[in-house]
């Protein structure tokens, strides 16, 4: 399938343990897939990777992302690298690790100029935000929330409309930081630690 560019697979351990179980209600179709040997390749023409509860430690090696426009990957057991550093990600719009609790570090994202939605929440493991962060100038939702571990918050380009650092352990946000962020509309902050 290598002309594949959508794919969309929820992940669960709720579903029934055998192949072909027909849901009645929504006629869907679920399988069970069988990832104990790893996984080989996913399509490069992808533009659209949806996998919740992605059960292994990275994406394969032979997959080049160059084509993604979102990657959403919540729950999933990630960790990084996710891809080759000197991968270009000039498509990528949309990355969505949510709760993805064994992600220690952000991936690489320097070379992602579209970036426009960026979500780490729950990812309990995170530490920092990289400063290159700053240069995402079509940024505009940011969703750290829940990340537990995050203890500091570097500048961040002024076009953010949303940001989410609830339950995190940030002491500080610098006036630097936040003066700039002329586009702000919504900012949560609860139950900082």
């Amino acid at each position: 399938m290598y002309n594949l560019r959508l794919l969309k697979i929820h992940g669960s351990e709720d579903f029934p343990k055998f192949i072909g179980f027909h849901d009645a209600i929504f006629g869907e179709v679920y399988y069970k897939i069988d990832l104990s040997q790893g996984l080989e390749s996913l399509p490069n023409a992808l533009r659209y990777l949806c996998w919740d509860r992605y059960p292994l430690k990275s994406l394969p090696s032979k997959f080049s992302p160059n084509n993604l426009v979102e990657l959403r990957m919540p729950y999933s057991r990630l960790e990084v690298p996710l891809w080759n550093k000197n991968q270009n990600l000039g498509n990528l719009k949309v990355i969505d690790l949510s709760y993805c609790t064994h992600l220690a570090e952000v991936p690489d994202l320097s070379r992602t100029s579209k970036i426009e939605h960026i979500n780490f929440s729950g990812c309990i493991r995170l530490t920092r935000i990289p400063s290159y962060f700053k240069d995402f100038d079509k940024l505009t939702y940011l969703h750290l929330g829940h990340s537990e571990n995050l203890k500091s918050f570097p500048q961040m380009p002024d076009n953010i409309e949303f940001l989410d650092l609830s339950f995190t352990t940030i002491k500080e946000l610098p006036t630097s930081a936040i003066q700039c962020l002329l586009g702000l509309t919504t900012i949560k902050l609860s139950y900082c630690k």
